[in-house]
This record gives C-alpha cells, structure tokens and sequence, in this order.
C-alpha cells in the first residue's frame, strides 16, 4: 500500500495513517530521509512497540537526529541510524511495517528505481508514506489579496524556475501514482493537502 501526501502537518498525516494501521503492532518503521530527526521520533511515539531506523545520507543529519532522540530514553533505545543512500540497494535494512519518505524522492537519480527498493522492504501488507509535491504548494486561501493580484502567481513561476534549475525537472509534474505503480505498489491513496 502507498499514501501520497502534499507536504503538510506530520501530525495530520501520521493521525491519517493510524486509520489504516494499528500501531501498537507495528514491528519496524523506516524513516526514510530522516534529517535531524523531527518525524523519526514522532513516528517513534507512535509506534510505541516498534523499532525505528532512521536513514539519512548525511552523517551530520543523523547526528542531530541522535541528539534529539537522546532527549527521550524510552525512543533512543529503539532507535537506530543509518547513513545510507536511495541510489543504492538497502540490503542491510530488515523489512518495515511503515516506511516514511519526505520530499527525498525529488533528490535521487531514478525515483523509480528507488520506490522499487522501497517497496522490496515493505513487508506483505506494510505501508508507504510518500509525501512530495504534487503540485504548487497551496499556502494561501483562495481568497487572499496576494492571490486575487497575480503576485503569488509571479513569485510560484519564480520559485518552480529555481527548482527545476536546481533538480532538473519540474516536481509539480512528476506522477507519482504512475510511478509507483511501475514499482509495484497496487493499492495506492492520494490525498493532497493545503498548509493554510
């Protein structure tokens, strides 16, 4: 199974996903993208019972992420670091029951590819978070002035350039549900959200 989320509140998400787990019988929880470990111990949290591996490419990344783990014990001590990198298998990883990838697809050389490894450590039935961009990030009310005057329009033309400059290509026209069927996944949920 796959969600799709529009970058939004972790909480809303992660209260979305205990719709369709239970999770108190979550075994494994891969962070994917990790960072400095904000999501991983909230995922940690919820999955009181799990062990959580937290996978980022940054050494120093996962190193604030260690730090603000240790701040809470009873985490810590189920919580591993990885330092590893999509663009290459992920054999050391066992199977998860939730796998969690933030805005890291957009940064790897075959997303394809990668979801496929993903899906390879999903368990039978195991769910993946997916959250990226499925378009211009919706901030602003329908009705906010700055819209209503095409000045927002202006600065998302500007910020999309600067993007694709820097990713070379355009995220708001990726397909994900495309692809993540092309990896295997068959069940798959979009949701897409608005931050304001």
């Amino acid at each position: 199974t796959a969600y799709l989320s529009l970058p939004a509140s972790a909480t809303d998400v992660l209260a979305e996903l205990g719709e369709l787990l239970h999770w108190s019988q979550v075994g494994h929880v891969l962070d994917v993208g990790a960072g400095p470990g904000v999501v991983t111990a909230a995922l940690a949290q919820h999955a009181a019972y799990a062990q959580v591996t937290a996978l980022d490419s940054s050494p120093q990344m996962l190193a604030r992420a260690e730090a603000r783990l240790r701040a809470d014990r009873r985490v810590a001590r189920r919580v591993r670091t990885i330092t590893a990198d999509l663009d290459a298998e992920l054999l050391e990883i066992e199977p998860a029951h939730v796998i969690w990838s933030s805005m890291v697809l957009l940064h790897v050389a075959d997303p394809v590819a990668a979801l496929r490894r993903l899906y390879h450590r999903l368990v039978p039935g195991g769910v993946l978070v997916l959250i990226e961009f499925a378009g211009p990030p919706a901030i602003l009310p329908p009705d906010d002035p700055t819209l209503l005057a095409g000045s927002w329009a202006r600065l998302e033309e500007a910020a999309a350039g600067m993007i694709r400059e820097r990713l070379g290509l355009d995220p708001w026209r990726l397909d994900w549900p495309a692809m993540l069927a092309e990896a295997g996944f068959v069940d798959t949920k979009d949701r897409n959200r608005a931050a304001y």
